[in-house]
């Protein structure tokens, strides 16, 4: 993994949790933290990218 790769994964998680953060506190609803994760994915693309995507994980941040 590059530095660059590892600062996106880093900046992509922490983004990641800041939304479950905002969900939990139902600041936020469910459709826009998971629009919201796509468009993290697009923005930092994140080493472990291909894991985020699965099918059965969509419905969890």
């Amino acid at each position: 993994m590059t530095k660059e790769q590892s600062t996106a994964e880093m900046r992509y998680r922490l983004s990641k949790y800041v939304l479950q953060v905002l969900l939990d506190a139902e600041l936020i609803t469910t459709e826009e933290a998971i629009q919201t994760k796509a468009a993290l994915l697009a923005k930092y693309d994140p080493f472990t990218r291909c894991l985020e995507e699965v099918d059965s994980w969509q419905n969890e941040l």
